[in-house]
């Protein structure tokens, strides 16, 4: 049996000092874990590579941290 479940809340802007996502919601979600690039879980923005965003229950959305074009807001 295959699931398919639609997340509508996209981030906005990452702090990867303050480990915060702004979404698409209005909300400002704080990283549930980051992980670095042998994907141990980390707890040092410095060395992380992704960061997993909790939106709801059982709900997550992946960052990729590594990408180094600015986040633009429309």
């Amino acid at each position: 049996m295959r699931v398919r479940v639609l997340i509508d809340i996209d981030v906005v802007l990452v702090n990867v000092d303050e480990r915060t996502a702004f979404c698409s919601d209005g909300v400002t979600r704080s990283f549930h874990e980051m992980y670095d690039a042998d994907a141990q879980p980390t707890e040092n923005p410095d060395e992380a590579i992704a960061a997993v965003v909790k939106v709801g229950d059982d709900q997550y959305i992946v960052l990729n941290l590594m990408d180094d074009e600015p986040v633009e807001v429309h």
